[in-house]
């Protein structure tokens, strides 16, 4: 998405995710080590996700390290049985350099995986926005029809302000799953508002840093035209 100046952006995710074999088990620590040496010049800070005495294999899908590049901040890496993820925030997102980052964590990744075959990677990429709304003095359904392009309607409690709200769309688009979800939601536990999550996911591919590059420009325009046809009108302006 371009780089809006009041852009409601808190953070993109890229995310592979496969079906990791025995064979990584009894690799995983050689592996998560040769990606950290490949990338420690960027990405010197660490930290271990793993619950205490709680074995790797049981992590399957979830990360088990992170890596940032300055102290608990962005853009980060986050590695895990069957499951690879780069992150960055508002401050730090910008287009090109979102493909530079995530195409030499990929490098770095196929090289230190060199020696493992990997098939069947399932590439996402998200997108969250979350928008401020005081509903002391907005109707959730009243900011919903008028801010996005759908229509909530419902005369079940017509007056009565839900305490929770997910409205969620799925599409086939390209080949690729996408879909856009609104619900209502809190931003570090004390921010009320509407979060917005678009979401790109990709057929099965190999390991090549080259393709899942040109997957992850098609998915950023993708996912680019949703949030302007969603948001059309006076909320997308408001971020000019």
């Amino acid at each position: 998405m371009s780089k809006l100046p009041n852009a409601p952006l808190r953070e993109v995710i890229f995310e592979l995710k496969w079906k990791p074999s025995k064979q990584e088990f009894s690799e995983f620590q050689f592996f998560f080590s040769d990606l950290y040496s490949s990338l420690k010049s960027v990405y010197p800070e660490r930290e271990n996700l793993l619950p205490a005495d709680i074995p790797v294999e049981l992590t399957i899908g979830a990360p088990a390290f992170r890596f940032r590049a300055v102290e608990k901040g962005y853009p980060l890496y986050q590695i895990g049985q069957g499951i690879l993820t780069f992150n960055v925030n508002d401050e730090n997102y910008f287009k090109e350099q979102l493909f530079e980052s995530v195409e030499e964590l990929l490098k770095s990744f196929a090289e230190a995986k060199k020696f493992t075959k990997i098939d069947n990677l399932k590439p996402t990429l998200t997108f969250i926005d979350f928008i401020d709304v005081d509903f002391s003095k907005n109707h959730i359904n009243d900011f919903i029809n008028e801010s996005f392009n759908i229509q909530v309607i419902q005369s079940i409690y017509p007056d009565n302000n839900p305490d929770d709200l997910n409205i969620d769309f799925s599409f086939a688009i390209n080949h690729n799953k996408v879909s856009i979800q609104i619900k209502k939601g809190k931003l570090n536990k004390s921010r009320d508002g509407v979060a917005l999550i678009t979401k790109v996911i990709g057929e099965d591919m190999s390991l090549d840093p080259d393709k899942l590059i040109d997957w992850i420009k098609e998915s950023q325009e993708i996912s680019s035209d949703l949030f302007k046809k969603i948001t059309q009108g006076g909320l997308y302006d408001s971020f000019k």
